[in-house]
This record gives C-alpha cells, sequence and structure tokens, in this order.
C-alpha cells in the first residue's frame, strides 16, 4: 500500500492507494492550517501515516505539489499559492520522520499524469495530460517515461501564451472562467440567462447551466474555454509530437462542452500529419486524482 498525498492551495488531502489504484481511505486538512510555517506539514504527515500504518502494511509515500521543485527532487523551489512552502526540503524532512518509507516528491500535474499512465485505462504509450483546475498544469509522457526537462520541471502548458497574448491559465482557471461568466451577463445577448438568479458564480454553476438547461450564456463560457485550449494544443502537440491528448482537473469535468471548441481550431489549423491521428480524451482518474497521481510516484 502506499500513501498518496495531494498538496493544494486550499486542501491537503491524504489517503492509502493499493495496486490496482483503489483508494482505501482518505483524510483532508486546511492547507493554510498545516503549512505555516512548514514544519507543520511534517507533523501532519507523520500523524496521518502513523494512524494509517496501524491498518495498513505502508510502503511508501508519494507527495504532489502545485508548483515547481528542485532538479533532485529534494525541496520545493516554488509554490505560488503556498509561499510558506518555498525553498522547505519536504522529502529530506519526510524521510527524516518516516526512515523505513520510500518517499517521492513531485509536480502535482506529472503526479496526476503518472496516474493516467498507470491507471487511466486509455492505452496511451505517449500523451499530454492537461490539468484544468484553479490554473492550468501539465504532464507530458513519451514512450511511458514522465519528460521532465533540464532541471525537473518541463510541462508547465498553462504558460503556453494564447488569444491577446495572456497565458493559458490566465484564461481558464477557475476564477478567470467564472469572471469572464460574469462579463458576458452584462451583454443584453444573454438578459434572460438562469446564471443571472445566482449572485456567487462558480464553473459547477455554470456547467449545470450550460447541460441542464441548455443555458445559451453558459455554453458560450465554454465554447471560448475550449477554443483558447485549442490554441495551446496546436503548440503542445507540435512541440512534443504526440497525437494523445488527456484532459482532467475540476474544469475538465466539463470535457464534452469544452472539446467540440478546441477541435474545431485543431482542424482548422493543424497539419493532417498530426490531425489525422489525434484523439482527445477526458482523464479516468477524476475522483481524487491527486492523490492516485503521488501514489504512482512510488508504484
Amino acid at each position: 500500500m502506499i500513501v498518496g498525498i495531494d498538496i493544494g492551495g486550499t486542501t491537503i488531502k491524504l489517503g492509502v492507494v493499493d495496486e490496482k489504484g483503489n483508494i482505501l481511505t482518505a483524510s483532508k486538512f486546511p492547507t493554510e492550517e498545516w503549512t505555516n510555517p512548514a514544519e507543520k506539514l511534517t507533523e501532519l504527515i507523520q500523524k496521518e501515516c502513523a494512524r494509517f500504518q496501524k491498518e495498513y502494511s505502508i510502503e511508501g509515500v508519494g507527495i504532489g505539489v502545485p508548483g515547481q521543485i528542485s532538479a533532485d527532487k529534494e525541496s520545493i523551489l516554488e509554490l505560488t499559492n503556498i509561499p510558506s512552502l518555498n525553498g522547505f526540503a519536504l522529502r529530506s524532512e519526510i524521510q527524516k520522520v518516516l526512515p523505513k518509507l520510500k518517499v517521492v516528491i513531485e509536480n502535482d500535474a506529472r503526479c496526476a499524469a503518472m496516474g493516467e499512465l498507470q491507471f487511466g485505462g486509455h492505452g496511451f504509450d505517449s500523451f499530454v495530460l492537461m490539468t484544468l483546475g484553479t490554473g492550468v498544469g501539465g504532464g507530458v509522457v513519451i514512450n511511458r517515461q514522465i519528460f521532465t526537462g533540464a532541471s525537473g520541471n518541463a510541462g508547465e502548458i498553462g504558460m503556453i501564451p494564447v488569444g491577446k497574448g495572456k497565458y493559458l491559465e490566465e484564461y481558464v482557471g477557475q476564477r478567470q472562467i467564472v469572471q469572464y461568466a460574469a462579463d458576458l451577463l452584462q451583454d443584453k445577448l444573454y438578459l434572460t440567462s438562469v446564471l443571472k438568479q445566482d449572485k456567487d458564480l462558480s464553473v459547477e454553476k455554470i456547467y449545470f447551466a450550460a447541460t441542464d438547461f441548455n443555458d445559451s450564456c453558459a455554453k458560450a463560457v465554454f465554447k471560448y474555454a475550449g477554443t483558447l485550449i485549442g490554441e495551446a494544443l496546436l503548440s503542445i502537440i507540435h512541440l512534443y509530437d504526440v497525437h494523445n491528448i488527456v484532459i482532467g482537473g475540476g474544469v475538465g469535468n466539463a470535457f464534452d462542452l469544452i472539446k467540440p471548441a478546441a477541435e474545431t481550431v485543431l482542424k482548422h489549423r493543424l497539419m493532417n500529419y498530426y490531425y489525422k491521428d489525434l484523439q482527445i480524451v477526458k482523464a479516468s482518474n477524476q475522483s481524487d486524482t491527486g492523490i492516485i497521481g503521488a501514489a504512482s510516484l512510488v508504484l
């Protein structure tokens, strides 16, 4: 059994994962409370692993973090949303308190890509995973190996310029999508939108407005997001020579609404060499993918 740990900007999730990718038990804690100071994170992980070990035979610990890590996979370099962990030697500190276990850390999107490789069921040996959540992350798998780049942090596809020159994640992160919907609602075209009735918009509410009420404003939001994602995929597909794209994350749950617009861009602008074999699929590990992906580092 492996303990998978997903450190997010809001929540830290920990779970015991078996060799088939099943989460046997899990817990979660508020990130801010357990990362400031950084030493509290070590305390939390030690405490929860001790609790898990009372019931399960634990072989290792995999940890996913939302940002850059050092080339030797020992320390956190920069987490935009959790600055208290910047410079923290996370792997080394956890190894000290769990000396008998294998401890591995990696960027969370690359963890998710590993999870898809091992448990996704799509059979791709080479693919790019795009995670759409608070921000946009990515993981590149070539011939069943994660591509990490010269210093260990390749795959930051959220930083690809699209649209009017901003980065992709400046357009299609959760907050940005909600803001775009709010801006659209000011247009006279959408006076009757069901979203007008809700002052506390979220990506989930926009999604249900599109699927349950066929709301034109909500559908326009995801068409817009899909178009920008298609622009980013143009660069990604040409850069890595991949024909398989996997899309996951919270915003990725709206895959069926995003995919058509993305495909329209690719159909008109991709060379036939790339387009004829192109497959864009939804990530299989949608539930607690961070825990499963982190555990995959050890498995």
